[in-house]
């Protein structure tokens, strides 16, 4: 069903090929690929964000202190490395510039990280990471970033500590504009709730 020498040939790095190694986060599975592979996937990865709104926050000027938070804690410590590589990862909002609060779910922790941020004053920038942005993220957020990519595997769990939707480096490359979300909504968004 499949031959994996030829999926090696096609996608593994000439290093992973001559000394395979254990892959368990990102990283390792980054260097087990070819540039090739792993450009294509970045590019799929920003192709496949929606901005959905700006108010002028996005993207983000070099040096931006960034204070970021998640309902999802395997990647926000990779999340504020590659922040890092483009502003200032900071650990309070109140040293922040810009606050990105990454909502992988929207429950009663995402709306508390919400809420904490808006009372800060701070711009806000809310990600939706594979989930849709509903009315109450789009009147909140000064800027709004549907990220879609996700490449879990259709069996539906992944290899823990493999982050399985948009890469860290290419979450703090689209909120730095090094990389520009390219995605559009590809369905009809009501005006308001109750249509």
């Amino acid at each position: 069903y499949t031959d994996p020498d030829a999926a090696l040939a096609l996608a593994a790095s000439p290093a992973y090929i001559a000394e395979r190694w254990e892959i368990n986060n990102i990283d390792t599975m980054t260097s087990a690929r070819t540039a090739r592979v792993t450009e294509l996937e970045r590019q799929l990865q920003a192709a496949s964000t929606v901005l959905v709104k700006n108010d002028g926050v996005l993207p983000l000027a070099q040096g931006t202190k960034v204070y970021i938070d998640s309902t999802n804690g395997v990647g926000l410590a990779d999340y504020r490395k590659h922040i890092g590589t483009y502003g200032t990862a900071v650990e309070t909002m109140d040293e922040a510039d810009v606050i990105v609060i990454d909502c992988t779910q929207m429950n009663d922790a995402a709306e508390l990280m919400i809420e904490d941020a808006v009372a800060t004053g701070k711009a806000l920038v809310i990600v939706t990471n594979c989930i849709d942005p509903n009315d109450w993220v789009m009147e909140t957020g000064d800027a709004v970033l549907f990220m879609n990519f996700n490449r879990t595997p259709d069996h539906g769990r992944g290899t823990e500590g493999i982050i399985m939707t948009t890469e860290p480096i290419v979450y703090a490359e689209l909120l730095f504009g090094i990389r520009e979300p390219e995605g559009m909504i590809v369905k009809e968004i009501a005006r308001d709730a109750a249509q």
